[in-house]
């Protein structure tokens, strides 16, 4: 009986280690889509409607009539936002900082940002983690 649940144990403990294997993938698969939809919408969203803007911006320029002034304006704005609201999306799904400078100064980073944008303070204070490798 104690070597039947010894072997348990055993198989138990794989189970988890498999689990936290299983886990720890399924979580860079994740940051990987991510990292290449935040990609997606950074620069090919954004640089087809930064060429509308300059489009436009150029139409603007050579108009003479009044009510084509007004639509031309109206779609700039209109572009603008949307190009805003892209790169506000992009830098939600996966700051770059995250690849570049690690995940402590993008959580501060990401912290202070919310907090300016809903008028709040905030204070970030990080733990050194243990170093854990999970095989």
């Amino acid at each position: 009986m104690a070597q039947a649940l010894e072997q348990r144990e055993l198989e138990r403990n794989r189970a988890s280690h498999k689990l936290q294997a299983l886990s720890h993938r399924l979580v860079e698969v994740q940051e990987t889509e991510r990292r290449s939809i935040a990609r997606e919408l950074h620069d090919e969203i954004g640089q087809s409607l930064t060429v509308a803007e300059l489009n436009l911006h150029a139409a603007l320029e050579n108009s003479s009539q009044a009510a084509l002034t007004h639509r031309l304006e109206e779609s700039i704005e209109a572009v603008g936002k949307v190009l805003e609201q892209v790169q506000d999306l992009s830098l939600n799904l996966r700051p770059s900082m995250l690849d570049d400078l690690g995940l402590e100064s993008a959580l501060r980073w990401y912290t202070n940002r919310q907090a300016s944008l809903t008028g709040l303070r905030s204070r970030f204070r990080a733990d050194a983690l243990e170093s854990a490798s999970i095989r």
